[in-house]
């Protein structure tokens, strides 16, 4: 009697198809959250600015916790491509690997670069007072709990999901069909382009905001990690947090009621501060 043979496991190719499928499993959770959170907020919180701080806080909280399920999803979909132990290197390839303390150490130090070289631009380059801001830096005018809670995601959450879907998943999967001289522009070209909103009314924040694109790029590649990219747009992100911060406490100051040159110039800087890196 022949014997049964078991049925092969399933093997989920990884590519580009597959790839995009995850980057839009990865936005769908914090369009599901934000949309109504939204409505909310645009039908309630008319001519009332305690309420509308309240809902500047739940926007901005409903975001980073759509970011936290997207890349849940993302990882619980790569899971069923490349399954086993992680400690034995199951996602090495997407760049689930642990680098050298001195890269880490170099990517933070590039990070200061990049923080340094756009509080330059700033001061060189000031924004007019009428400067258009974006959605999210609009949401962190209002200071208070709704800035508290963008630096603990922007610090915390931001840097971890989405270099883990951008230069990791997505450059996997894209480097898989298209080879990484494709993939890195391509990945790099999405990630600019979804940060546009924030960025695209003041040039050197997108210029900045481009440079430190390609330069995780080229972290991740030549590290074949995402631990160095992580440290270095986390630096960037709380060097902003701590400048954002700033700003409003020298707005509430004596000097900045009274109008003077302080208080101004540091409206304008929290202003122009891009959200997102």
């Amino acid at each position: 009697m022949d014997e049964i043979e078991a049925p092969a496991p399933v093997v989920h190719v990884w590519g580009a198809k597959r790839a995009f499928y995850s980057l839009v499993a990865f936005f769908l959770p914090q369009i599901l959250l934000a949309v109504p959170v939204g409505i909310i907020r645009g039908i309630g919180a008319r001519g009332a600015p305690s309420a509308e701080h309240r809902s500047a806080v739940m926007l901005m909280a409903s975001t980073f916790l759509g970011t936290i399920l997207g890349g849940l999803v993302v990882f619980r979909d790569i899971r069923r491509s490349f399954p086993g132990p992680i400690a034995s290197g199951a996602l090495l390839t997407i760049g689930w690997a642990r680098p050298r303390s001195r890269a880490l150490w170099l990517a933070a130090g590039v990070g200061v670069g990049f923080s340094l070289l756009y509080l330059g631009a700033l001061a060189v380059f000031p924004p007019p007072e009428d400067q258009k801001v974006g959605p999210m830096a609009r949401l962190l005018a209002s200071g208070g709990w709704a800035l508290h809670v963008w630096a603990i995601g922007a610090v915390m959450v931001a840097p971890i999901v989405e270099e883990f879907v951008f230069r990791g998943v997505l450059l996997k999967g894209l480097s898989a069909s298209w080879g990484v001289w494709v993939a890195g522009p391509l990945v790099t070209l999405i990630f600019v382009s979804l940060h546009l909103p924030e960025v695209v009314h003041y040039l050197p924040a997108l210029i900045v905001l481009t440079a430190c694109s390609i330069a995780m790029l080229v972290a991740r590649l030549a590290t074949k990690s995402l631990a160095p990219s992580i440290a270095r747009e986390r630096d960037v992100r709380w060097r902003r947090a701590h400048s954002c911060a700033r700003g409003h406490r020298e707005d509430r100051g004596s000097f900045g009621r009274a109008g003077g040159w302080r208080g101004d110039h540091s409206s304008r800087l929290r202003r122009a501060l891009p959200s997102d890196c």
